[in-house]
C-alpha cells in the first residue's frame, strides 16, 4: 500500500509539475504578446505624430500661400 501511495504521489507531483511548466510557457508568452504589441502601437504612434506634424506644416504653408495671395490681390486693388 506505501508503494501504491508513492506511485500515485510520484504521478501528482509529475502532473503538477507539468501544470507549472505549462504556466510559465503561458506568462512568457504573454510576454511576448505584450513585448509585440507595445512596439506596434508604438510604431502606430509615431506615425500618426509623424502625419500630424506633416499636415501642420502642409496647413502652415497654404496659411502663408493664402495670406501672400490675399496681400497680392489687395495691393493691385489699391
Amino acid at each position: 500500500m506505501h508503494e501504491n501511495s508513492n506511485k500515485t504521489f510520484e504521478k501528482l507531483n509529475e502532473k503538477l509539475n507539468d501544470i507549472r511548466n505549462d504556466v510559465t510557457n503561458y506568462k512568457n508568452e504573454l510576454e511576448e504578446f505584450k513585448n509585440d504589441h507595445k512596439k506596434k502601437l508604438q510604431l502606430l504612434e509615431e506615425k500618426a505624430e509623424d502625419f500630424i506634424n506633416k499636415e501642420k506644416e502642409d496647413w502652415s504653408r497654404l496659411k502663408i500661400k493664402l495670406v501672400k495671395d490675399f496681400q497680392h490681390k489687395a495691393a493691385l486693388l489699391k
